[in-house]
């Protein structure tokens, strides 16, 4: 216990880690539910990074119609 007292702020530490590695970290939420989350466990599938400037589509061109032929 006395350890625990004197090195308060390793295990401090060491706790955050393993909080952040357990519930997340603010990406999309927990796997399972729907939103996004990492998937499962170290190095696992879910929600990739994405790049939300790539993910940006180019404005369409816009196209005229064809022209009718008469038949003169």
């Amino acid at each position: 216990m006395q350890w625990i007292l004197d090195n308060w702020l390793i295990v401090l530490l060491f706790g955050g880690m393993a909080a952040m590695h357990l519930f997340g970290h603010g990406h999309g939420g927990h796997s399972g539910h729907g939103n996004g989350g990492h998937g499962g466990g170290c190095g696992g599938g879910g929600m990739k990074h994405r790049n939300p400037v790539a993910d940006q589509q180019p404005e369409p061109v816009p196209v005229a119609p064809p022209e009718e032929k008469t038949g003169v």
